[in-house]
């Protein structure tokens, strides 16, 4: 499959590859096949509504995914390692299980979210808001990476 590093730009905002976000809803198995057929790809789904989408156990390895709306969205056993997270939409996500390692979700927003038994090491959760109700692993505190409860 050739590779398109075409982006849509709409009132300044750059938006997700139009080719990428297409692949990735045919689903985690699509998904998956295409990354394992293309390990160059660099996923750019920056700004992409995958609001309620079931992406459990999907390779979102080094993702672009500022911005996304990932609301309600099913990540669970997904691999989001060195995913470029900043000011996503999380709330309510099932992150359990998740391989976050090493992502950045500077200002991103897990209020909400289940993040048991998730890989949070080396993850950047600066300014990143949750709520009381966010579900962190077993000694995570949110304090200690500057991130900001949401009332």
């Amino acid at each position: 499959m050739a590779r398109s590093t075409h982006r849509t730009v709409q009132k300044g905002t750059v938006m997700a590859n139009q080719e990428h976000l297409g692949i990735l809803r045919q689903g985690a198995d699509a998904w998956n096949a295409w990354r394992r057929g293309d390990t160059s790809a660099s996923p750019d789904l920056a700004g992409a509504n995958l609001r309620k989408v079931d992406l459990s156990e999907a390779d979102l390895t080094q993702a672009h995914l500022i911005g996304a709306v990932l609301r309600d969205a099913n990540l669970r056993d997904g691999q989001l390692s060195r995913a470029d997270l900043r000011g996503a939409v999380l709330r309510g996500a099932d992150l359990r299980q998740a391989d976050l390692s090493g992502a950045d979700l500077t200002g991103a927003h897990v209020n909400r979210a289940d993040l048991t038994g998730a890989d949070l090491s080396g993850a950047n959760m600066t300014k990143a808001v949750y709520s009381a109700s966010t579900a962190f692993p077993p000694s995570f505190d949110p304090a200690a990476h500057d991130m900001r409860l949401w009332h």
